[in-house]
């Protein structure tokens, strides 16, 4: 099933999502980041949880930490994360065509990581889009339209649809 963030399916950005958050479990805590195992979408809410402890702590914050590859303020990665988490979060809810709210605190907090990583050359090596038109009023919409995504993108066929209209898949 397709997502908003064209480079990915449901299944292949859970595959990514996991990664993310085992990255940012290791970062967090101070650890390499190259050895990294993916996990399962089973393992989601726990390894969800762990990140949220693991940044819950303030020393999380403090000092660098190895990140894909390079030494990165440990700050910065925990932004990186809420982005992530934040936009990717968008992507899965529109793909299964389900509501989605996120407090403006974390929308924020996602847009100055998104900036910074715009601005470190992320968008030259493919991780956002081209960014988009960003006259919508919600602060949502000009994260999502600064990542390069279409804030209007709907799935091909609502999940529910065909279910709806397929006895087989209900």
């Amino acid at each position: 099933m397709p997502t908003p963030c064209e480079e990915y399916t449901v299944d292949q950005l859970g595959t990514h999502l996991m990664t993310v958050l085992n990255r940012g479990v290791r970062a967090g805590n101070g650890y390499n980041t190259a050895t990294v195992l993916l996990g399962s979408w089973e393992a989601f809410e726990e390894t969800a949880a762990t990140l949220s402890t693991v940044w819950s702590s303030p020393a999380a914050w403090n000092g660098e930490a190895d990140f894909y590859g390079s030494k990165q303020r440990r700050g910065f990665i925990g932004s990186v994360m809420v982005m992530e988490l934040v936009v990717h979060g968008w992507d899965l809810a529109r793909a299964l065509d389900t509501p989605y709210m996120v407090e403006d605190d974390l929308v924020a907090t996602s847009l100055a990581a998104a900036r910074e990583n715009d601005a470190l050359g992320a968008r030259d090596f493919g991780a956002f889009r081209p960014q988009r038109d960003s006259t919508q009023i919600g602060t949502i919409d000009h994260l999502i339209a600064f990542t390069g995504r279409d804030v209007h993108w709907t799935p091909p066929v609502p999940i529910y649809r065909a279910c709806a209209q397929d006895p087989r898949l209900g």
